[in-house]
């Protein structure tokens, strides 16, 4: 059973949707984010963070830019749950919860190794036991951050420098 999709956007952030009840908002103590195994979905363009390109199934009627916008979707209630660690501004469809964690502005110069960043940073920040909101805000900094540097592994951060991109928000 899948618990959660990460979709990344580039330069817009990621999508998360998340199955409600999955145990990924609150804190992980292993690392099984889709079918056993920590995967990001791509779908954006080629400068966007890579992962797996697979399209999951919507539920009927579902409106992913309504859904994104906050917007009323058929099904959908906006959900205010900081007990179990989903973003307050997440809206609820059926089982499922979606919401957005826009990207960080920084002064890009070269997009080689953002994902890896960005995976690498998400699955840190589980194995970590953080929420799943948590980590994909970590994961989304730490792919930005890599884009300040030429190549991959050069613009890698390090946890010390992750920490302090997110304490300077």
């Amino acid at each position: 059973m899948r618990k959660a999709v990460i979709v990344t956007v580039g330069a817009a952030g990621v999508v998360v949707l998340e199955r409600v009840g999955s145990g990924l908002a609150a804190s992980v103590a292993r690392q099984e984010l889709v079918d056993g195994a920590s995967a990001a979905v791509t779908a954006s363009a080629p400068s966007a963070v890579a992962g797996v390109t697979a399209q999951e199934p919507r539920p009927e009627g579902f409106d992913t830019a309504a859904a994104i916008s906050g917007a009323a979707a058929p099904g959908a209630a906006a959900t205010a749950s900081p007990v179990d660690g989903a973003p307050a501004d997440a809206v609820r469809v059926g089982d499922h919860r979606m919401w957005e964690v826009p990207a960080d502005e920084v002064a890009t110069v070269d997009s080689t190794g953002a994902g890896d960043a960005f995976c690498g940073a998400l699955a840190a920040a589980l194995a970590e036991g953080r929420p799943l909101a948590e980590a994909v805000k970590r994961a989304v900094a730490g792919s930005a951050l890599a884009t300040t540097h030429v190549g991959a592994r050069e613009g890698m951060p390090t946890l010390a420098e992750l920490d302090e991109f997110l304490a300077a928000r």
